[in-house]
């Protein structure tokens, strides 16, 4: 439904029991230092829920260098919501997750701003399964 945005994508992803988000920041910093583009997208949020998606070199004057703007977010949200809801009114496995759908958002994300490479951490624990009912309401 959104077009297979990790189609042409780069990705590095990230699995494990322990470190997983760390391990994310340190390929993605290595990554930017070599001059690539480079999408970061990690769980859980600490402080705000756009830290979860974004792009490097990006801008430091956030907390977060390079998370997407407030406003992108928004946008992104506005283009995909549709057919979030499209596919949890015609899915005959249920409702999609808030982990399913911001992966999705981040995927769809990168994509548009054209990363080098996307470095995905594994979504595990309670975040991945929170039903999108559920979500937090976007800014």
């Amino acid at each position: 439904m959104l077009g297979n945005p990790q189609d042409g994508l780069k990705c590095l992803h990230v699995a494990g029991t322990k470190g997983k988000g760390s391990t994310c920041a340190f390929i993605a910093y290595i990554l930017k230092e070599a001059g690539y583009k480079v999408g970061l997208y990690t769980s859980p949020h600490l402080a705000d829920l756009r830290e979860r998606i974004r792009v490097l070199p990006g801008e430091e004057k956030d907390e977060f260098e390079g998370m997407i703007s407030k406003s992108a977010l928004k946008k992104l949200v506005e283009e995909v919501k549709p057919k979030i809801e499209g596919y949890n009114r015609n899915s005959r496995y249920g409702p999609l997750t808030f982990f399913e759908v911001y992966t999705a958002l981040a995927l769809v994300y990168f994509k548009a701003n054209k990363v080098d490479f996307a470095v995905l951490e594994t979504g595990l624990g309670g975040d991945s399964t929170l039903p999108t009912r559920l979500m937090p309401s976007f800014p």
